[in-house]
């Protein structure tokens, strides 16, 4: 968390103050722009990828299996490729687990979101300690 001052020799990163960016992939389409990836899918990714199963992905987000199915066709539909094989349960018990697509693709957002917040924490710090600075103004908060 980048830090900066205040008038009064406080950072506001002492005050807890800090950026925080949550990303979001969207289309343009006839209904406006609709969202198709974000965090949330990004979580919900990485549990299948590591648990080899959408139900218990879903399960460990408090979600539906069902509401998990149409986030992943959303998704699918939304970057029109496959990120997901998924494998029918029986003998060979079922199995879900990411394309080399959807690795990739997994892959590359979550660097791009690490990269957008570290670029942007120095030009975050510097607006804040415009507003914070000289804020005689304001009455802090007890």
């Amino acid at each position: 968390m980048a830090k900066y001052g205040t008038g009064d020799g406080e950072t506001a990163a002492a005050r807890g103050i800090g950026l925080h960016l949550k990303l979001s992939l969207a289309r343009e389409g006839k209904g406006g722009r609709k969202e198709f990836f974000g965090p949330g899918v990004q979580e919900l990714l990485g549990r299948i990828r590591d648990t080899g199963s959408i139900q218990q992905a879903a399960r460990g987000m408090g979600l539906s299996y069902v509401k998990a199915l149409k986030i992943l066709r959303q998704t699918e539909e939304g970057v029109g490729r496959a990120v997901l094989v998924r494998r029918k349960g029986g003998n060979d018990r079922g199995r879900s687990e990411l394309t080399p697509f959807g690795e990739r693709f997994l892959g590359k957002y979550a660097a791009f979101c690490a990269e957008a917040e570290r670029e942007l924490a120095g030009r975050f710090a510097a607006v804040m300690a415009e507003v914070l600075e000289g804020d005689e103004d304001g009455a802090p908060v007890p």
